[in-house]
């Protein structure tokens, strides 16, 4: 109850009119932990619903969120302890996600069929996108090639990243591979692509000079 009173107050959703007996209760501890260490929240309107499938609110992420956090103490630790990608795949599985969420989206609005846990797709852009970036830096850091390996392999063993630049690539015939070369042609699409670096590019040489 802590955890999730501190990460929604601090998101000002604490901060409108109560819908519900669970927000009233989350906002006496978080009213207590305000005084306590002098916080202040960020302001309300800044979370998007609009254009948002409900299973991606912003309400649901945050709850997500605060589970991980129960879970997972000291979760760059066991991150780089485990050395397999199975094992800290596992780490966002099994969320302890208050029961409240599994009939709400928002606060004071019922719902159906809600599904707390994380999918697949959504850890796979966790490691995608913070674990695989945060295990690289600390690497290089630290000046551990090992760490940084591991980065990379981790890399390799999640899915092609599908979005709209990827897959204006796979349509002219490049082959999709795994998220490393997902990454790789996000980093060409920037680097070269958007900054008209052609006859910088082995690819782009290529095309000119077939």
């Amino acid at each position: 109850m802590q955890i999730e009173a501190l990460v929604f107050g601090q998101a000002g959703f604490l901060e409108e009119d109560l819908k519900d007996d669970f927000q009233e209760k989350l906002r006496k501890e978080y009213t207590f932990l305000r005084l306590k260490y002098n916080l202040k929240p960020v302001d309300r309107y800044l979370w998007k619903f609009l254009r948002l499938r409900p299973q991606n609110f912003p309400t649901l992420r945050l709850a997500q969120f605060s589970a991980l956090v129960v879970k997972s103490s000291h979760l760059f630790s066991k991150v780089l302890e485990i050395k397999n990608s199975k094992g800290i795949f596992a780490l966002f599985e099994n969320l302890p996600v208050s029961s409240y969420w599994e009939s709400h989206y928002r606060f004071g609005k019922d719902a159906e069929g809600v599904s707390v846990q994380l999918g697949n797709s959504s850890i796979d852009n966790i490691l995608l996108n913070s674990v695989a970036l945060s295990l690289f830096s600390y690497g290089k850091y630290t000046g551990s090639e090992d760490i940084r390996d591991r980065a990379v392999n981790l890399l390799e063993t999640i899915p092609f990243e599908s979005n709209q630049i990827t897959k204006r690539f796979v349509e002219i015939g490049v082959k999709k591979g795994n998220a490393d070369r997902s990454q790789a042609l996000l980093h060409l699409k920037k680097s070269y692509c958007d900054l008209k670096k052609c006859l910088n590019c082995a690819v782009g040489t290529k095309i000119v000079n077939p």
